[in-house]
């Protein structure tokens, strides 16, 4: 399994590595990790973190559009801004947010089954 950041890269088969590297936080900034199979490969999950808060994108091919999580509870609210350096950065729909322990759980999935994780049980396609 292949996980990378803007910072570094990390290639295990050990899932409590690459949740621990998943896990780290920098300094309140949002952090953007690509995990797949092999770096550069696909099906690939992305998974944005900021804090507590994670948003999560799966790509099942290359030049596939992706699909978003999506969470019909959070449809009124503001959308949610991820900052870097101190700076907003992104700005993600509030219905794709969700709590980093749910963001953890999807991955431990993926990385079980290569697919598109359930435990989130609706997906966007963009």
């Amino acid at each position: 399994m292949f996980i990378f950041d803007e910072s570094c890269e990390l290639e295990t088969e050990n899932i409590s590595e690459l949740l621990k590297f998943l896990l780290r936080k920098h300094e309140g900034d949002m952090n953007e990790f690509w995990i797949s199979e092999k770096k550069e490969t696909f099906p690939c999950l992305v998974v944005n973190t900021a804090g507590n808060i994670a948003t999560l994108t799966f790509f099942p091919m290359e030049r596939h559009p992706g699909h978003q999580c999506y969470l019909e509870k959070n449809l009124n609210e503001p959308p949610v801004a991820f900052r870097f350096g101190g700076v907003e950065s992104d700005c993600f729909p509030a219905t794709g947010v969700v709590p980093l322990s749910v963001a953890a759980l999807a991955v431990h999935e993926f990385i079980q089954t290569m697919g598109r994780p359930v435990v989130i049980s609706n997906w966007l396609e963009l």
